[in-house]
């Protein structure tokens, strides 16, 4: 399931779906992964978003609304917001501060 994650964290993903396909309760579910992962679904989720964000932003080759909508999030603000939490400051300061040399 982390795999998967990993794999497709761009794409809608649900806790409920993954506890449907493994044919378990949501609260089931959500116990086994947070005993797992060390977190919640939605924050595995969220932190694994940032990162690969992290990741695209230092390239320098993509705007932060861009990469904003490559890892899985539609409101660029949004995104804003929750890499700020995640990371300490905002996309863009991030990418200048972050961006390898060519």
């Amino acid at each position: 399931m982390v795999a998967r994650m990993r794999t497709n964290y761009a794409d809608e993903l649900s806790l409920q779906d993954f506890a449907a396909e493994n044919g378990v309760s949501l609260a089931y579910f959500s116990r086994l992964f947070k005993d797992e992962v060390g977190m919640t679904f939605s924050d595995y989720l969220t932190h694994l978003r940032v990162e690969k964000a992290k990741e695209l932003l230092a390239r320098g080759d993509l705007r932060p609304s861009d990469v904003s909508i490559l890892v899985g999030y539609e409101d660029p603000k949004y995104f804003s917001q929750v890499f700020r939490r995640i990371a300490g400051m905002a996309p863009l300061d991030y990418q200048r501060s972050h961006q390898r040399e060519p």
